[in-house]
């Protein structure tokens, strides 16, 4: 816009499209508009090509005819719809029709305004002001509102912010039979004692968002990091029987990802595993910075598996090992005195079978 904020789309670049079978009506908008200062003026005569033109180049605007051959203005507005990749339809519909219930006809099928043929300068300009500003803002929400819905995707799960976008103030959930899985690097304080802090966050960089990747391919919901530690879930909504197989899965690829990673980190880093399976609570902790987070029994007992675990191994539960249905080959690890969870029997979780 003239004079806009810095950062702000300005008003004379937004493109425009026209659309007239009279190529004297549409030459002369195009004409005024581009003495105006807009410079991005498309013309069409052909009505049948809009709703395709306009899906491959998103208009700012569009002003269109109403009274055309092979297809009507009001007739195009509705293909535009079909496209149309936001809230706001940008028409104008042009009419040498005298009859007012024509210009009441294209309001009531989406134009957001009208004008008059021929079109008086001083009018037709003052309108599609107004109507760019009105759609340009409108983008600039959106963008907004885009970057917001990313930042809760980078901290949230997808099915919390689903809830909180319905107005769901207060996420609590009891979980009945959820995967809670622990990652940890192995002798990593004696590393970073070793190794320039700009190199070890590299390193984690690296690692976790490879992690990151593998979680998203295998619909593994992260729950967060702490310090080197991963800890994620699976089965949270309840509405997925073979989570179990999934997070099996992710644990057997997060250990082939670290060797794969080898040769881009500065030391020969290792994972120890733990899964545990059970119920736990689940819910977003409000504050200065929200967090989403899980608590119980289940929690704790994978992270005792995962401190008695081996470099390399992926220790699990007898209770998390019978989910899997003979489909993983165990390696039996025998009877773990795991501190506050008591006596468990544990396997070596190995790739699928097959």
């Amino acid at each position: 816009m003239e004079g806009a904020p810095q950062g702000q789309l300005p008003l004379k670049a937004a493109s425009i499209l026209v659309v007239d079978d009279e190529p004297f009506y549409a030459s002369l908008v195009e004409r005024i508009l581009k003495q105006a200062g807009y410079a991005n003026i498309t013309t069409l005569n052909d009505a049948r090509e809009v709703a395709e033109l306009h899906a491959a180049r998103d208009f700012d605007l569009i002003l269109l005819d109403v009274h055309m051959p092979h297809l009507s203005g009001l007739e195009v507005i509705e293909r535009l719809k079909a496209v149309e990749q936001h809230d706001y339809v940008p028409v104008i519909v042009m009419t040498g029709d005298s009859e007012i219930e024509t210009r009441f006809a294209a309001l009531a099928a989406g134009a957001k305004d009208f004008l008059v043929k021929p079109p008086r300068k001083e009018e037709m300009l003052s309108r599609i002001r107004n109507l760019l500003e009105v759609r340009l803002l409108t983008r600039e929400n959106e963008a907004e509102r885009d970057r917001f819905q990313q930042l809760l995707r980078n901290i949230l799960p997808g099915h919390v912010i689903d809830r909180l976008n319905k107005g769901e103030a207060n996420i609590v959930d009891n979980c009945n039979d959820v995967a809670i899985l622990f990652a940890d690097l192995v002798g990593f304080s004696s590393v970073c004692a070793k190794l320039d802090s700009q190199i070890i966050v590299d390193d984690l960089n690296k690692i976790f968002l490879a992690i990151d990747r593998l979680a998203d391919a295998h619909r593994i919901e992260k729950i967060k990091t702490v310090g080197d530690a991963y800890m994620a879930a699976s089965g949270l909504t309840g509405e997925d029987p073979e989570h179990f197989g999934r997070m099996a899965d992710f644990a057997v690829a997060v250990m082939a990802e670290i060797e794969t990673l080898q040769p881009r980190l500065s030391h020969p880093y290792s994972f120890r595993i733990g899964i545990e399976r059970g119920p736990l609570i689940a819910g977003v902790l409000r504050g200065l910075r929200s967090v989403f987070d899980v608590w119980g029994d289940t929690v704790n007992a994978a992270a005792r598996l995962q401190s008695a675990s081996t470099p390399g191994k992926i220790t699990v539960s007898k209770h998390f090992a019978d989910a899997l249905d003979g489909r993983f080959d165990l390696e039996l690890r025998g009877e773990l005195d795991l501190r506050g969870v008591g006596s468990t029997e544990a396997f070596f979780l190995l790739p699928r079978r097959g």
